[in-house]
């Protein structure tokens, strides 16, 4: 019984290893596979958003330097007149169709050099054209003027800039100047726009380049300042010129978009998701700098729910935990169903020796005294004259019976008499040694 119950402590125990071994292991494979499934679709949308970067990246840049070729078209239109007038501005600049081709474009603009000599005589040459109010506000102590004398489209919050003087303003004097000295485009810092009166925004920019007239020299630095023309600009906003190029490419992305080589938050130009609320599981991000013409613009890019959803990364995830929990679970569950199985198999089997054993007692021995009846007597008894005969010895065997044990049973019961017989079978087994053999084969028969 001892070695049954140890059996089925330790068959629990090694069951209990083994469900809690299963257990663990499904555990460890299903997070190794989603580790590694995880790694392999951060990389996907790692090149996923490299792409949208280049996509965002690329028209900008394409963009920009069509700004730029149009300078360089009314450069090469006032290089080849010897005069432009108003009119011919407006027809040069309407067949460029800015609304259709570059709606971004708020306008052209031409700001021709003067001195303090000649600022008078521009002044009574543009009133005369019934722009009475042009030139009021210039500050005559100036020694340089450059102010915006054609802008096309010549309507709505163009006409606020229409007789500004560039030169009134260090920022975009220096820009001017700049691109004087360069003798090219020239991108200005992020800069509030005249046609902005609000002055809130500060994500518009300024392209400016000289213009000459032919023939006149413009080879050195000095030809330059001396025989410069003016200045043909360009103003575009950059929020609209990405609408523009996008094509809502980016409604998925956390697409960011700074002026310079760092995250400033003051000067951030672009925020592709500043009215969503987005909660990646991956968060990719991806950082790349621009420059054109001296300029650099910082592009940040960054993986959204939605865009991660429409990729599809997140359910595949989600599948891998659901399928991994669900193997776990069955795999813990057969070896706790094979745990009790065994249990129950041993119990089972102890059982049928428990009833093979009461079947043999049952079958060589009395079951009133527990004495051995006459089939486990005379095995007994075989057994012991068997080892007489191999020793050359004697055995003795006695024959005994109650007198009057009718009587007892007629007289008291059966019940008492019952209790007689245990009690000499009781009185009997101290009084023989332990290789001697009681036995009842039946009645009051010892």
């Amino acid at each position: 019984e001892l070695i049954q119950l140890t059996d089925r402590v330790v068959v629990s125990k090694v069951w209990r290893y083994v469900t809690a071994a299963v257990f663990a292991s499904s555990i460890a494979a299903t997070v190794l596979l989603y580790n590694k499934e995880y790694e392999s679709l951060t990389q996907n949308l790692s090149n996923q958003l490299d792409k949208q970067l280049s996509e965002a990246i690329y028209p900008i840049q394409w963009r920009i330097q069509a700004y730029e070729q149009i300078l360089l078209w009314i450069h090469g239109f006032f290089n080849a007149s010897s005069s432009v007038s108003r009119k011919e501005f407006k027809s040069y600049i309407y067949s460029l169709n800015l609304k259709k081709n570059f709606p971004e474009v708020p306008g052209i603009s031409i700001s021709y050099k003067h001195t303090k000599d000649t600022i008078g005589k521009h002044i009574s040459e543009i009133q005369k054209e019934w722009f009475l109010e042009y030139g009021m506000n210039f500050d005559l102590s100036q020694q340089i003027f450059a102010p915006v004398a054609l802008i096309e489209p010549f309507s709505g919050k163009n006409l606020h800039v229409f007789g500004y003087d560039n030169f009134s303003n260090p920022t975009r004097k220096a820009i001017m100047k700049q691109s004087q000295e360069k003798d090219e485009p020239v991108i200005s810092d992020p800069i509030c726009l005249i046609q902005e009166k609000d002055g809130k925004t500060n994500s518009s920019f300024l392209i400016y380049h000289p213009i000459y007239w032919n023939p006149i020299e413009h080879n050195t630095e000095q030809e330059r300042d001396k025989n410069i023309l003016g200045w043909s600009a360009i103003a575009f906003r950059f929020p609209d010129l990405i609408s523009q190029v996008s094509q809502n490419r980016f409604s998925d992305i956390d697409l960011r978009v700074y002026s310079g080589k760092e995250e400033d938050e003051g000067m951030l130009l672009f925020d592709s998701v500043v009215q969503k609320k987005s909660n990646p599981r991956f968060g990719i991000k991806k950082i790349k700098t621009l420059n054109i013409d001296g300029r650099d613009w910082t592009f940040v890019v960054r993986s959204t729910s939605e865009f991660e959803k429409a990729m599809h990364h997140g359910e595949y995830l989600d599948n891998i935990l659901l399928s991994g929990g669900g193997a776990t679970f069955l795999l813990t569950l057969l070896s706790f169903i094979g745990f009790w199985a065994s249990r129950n198999a041993l119990l089972t089997i102890a059982n049928l020796k428990e009833s093979a054993k009461r079947i043999m007692e049952l079958a060589t021995h009395d079951p009133l005294t527990h004495l051995p009846n006459r089939m486990g007597f005379l095995d007994g008894l075989r057994s012991l004259m068997a080892h007489a005969l191999r020793n050359d010895k004697s055995v003795a065997l006695m024959f005994i019976d109650l007198d009057k044990f009718k009587y007892v049973n007629d007289t008291y019961g059966h019940q008492v008499g019952d209790e007689l017989l245990i009690e000499v079978a009781s009185r009997m087994k101290k009084y023989v040694r332990i290789e001697d053999v009681i036995g009842r084969p039946g009645g009051d028969e010892f």
